[in-house]
């Protein structure tokens, strides 16, 4: 399950920004996004999103009006330029206000929050580390692929590779529905899939990976109707 996203901030590079976010972060997707306020409220009966990401200082309607007219049961995160508006925010039972200009680990730690709410997969898993046992904190977004490894997998990130205890079946229960069973021996991240050519993928990072006949259909699949 995914937490679906409205966006809306009269800034177009600040929308712009937010969507970069959202599309890096395994477990979001975009429900709509607008720099018009007023055309927004005129949608809001037929949008199906999960929470509200609303700049405070607009034309016409701000972002505090505009989160009186949304359903109670829809979370809100306020995003503004203005620290004077914060308490107004949390007032409207905001699950986050957003400074800006925030970092992307600042919105993952708002997402943090909202995942405690909806019960959602969080941004980062935890693994007990092969070898000396330390438990390592891991960031799913730079997680591109995981390989099986005897009596390990193998998780290989954008900067580096880490041997864990786990086995890829139970693995695959833990993460993100962006990850994909591509063989017996590897998930992926589609989020980092470059390219298909025949039954291989490549990812960002020009690492080359077989896919098994029988699941390539089903990638093809997943890759077309993008992360349910």
């Amino acid at each position: 399950m995914n937490l679906r996203c409205l966006l809306i901030d009269d800034e177009r590079p600040a929308l712009d920004l937010l969507e970069s976010f959202i599309r890096r972060t395994p477990g979001l997707r975009i429900a709509a996004s607008f720099t018009d306020p007023e055309r927004a409220l005129s949608h809001l009966n037929v949008l199906q999103f999960d929470v509200a990401f609303l700049d405070v200082d607009m034309p016409g309607i701000s972002g505090l009006e505009l989160a009186e007219k949304l359903p109670n049961a829809k979370k809100i995160v306020f995003t503004t330029a203005y620290r004077q508006y914060a308490v107004d925010a949390y007032e409207k039972a905001a699950a986050d206000y957003l400074l800006k200009p925030f970092l992307y680990q600042r919105f993952l730690k708002c997402i943090g929050r909202l995942n405690e709410r909806q019960h959602l997969p969080a941004a980062y898993l935890y693994f007990k580390e092969a070898g000396d046992g330390l438990t390592v904190r891991v960031a799913l977004h730079e997680l591109m692929y995981v390989s099986a490894s005897l009596n390990y997998v193998e998780l290989h990130l954008n900067d580096r590779k880490i041997r864990v205890y786990s086995g890829l079946e139970y693995l695959l229960k833990e993460l993100p529905s962006n990850f994909t069973k591509i063989h017996r021996s590897y998930i992926v991240n589609r989020n980092c899939i470059r390219m298909l050519a025949g039954q291989t993928i490549v990812l960002d990072n020009g690492t080359m990976l077989p896919i098994s006949r029988s699941r390539l259909a089903q990638l093809k699949e997943e890759i077309k109707r993008g992360t349910d």
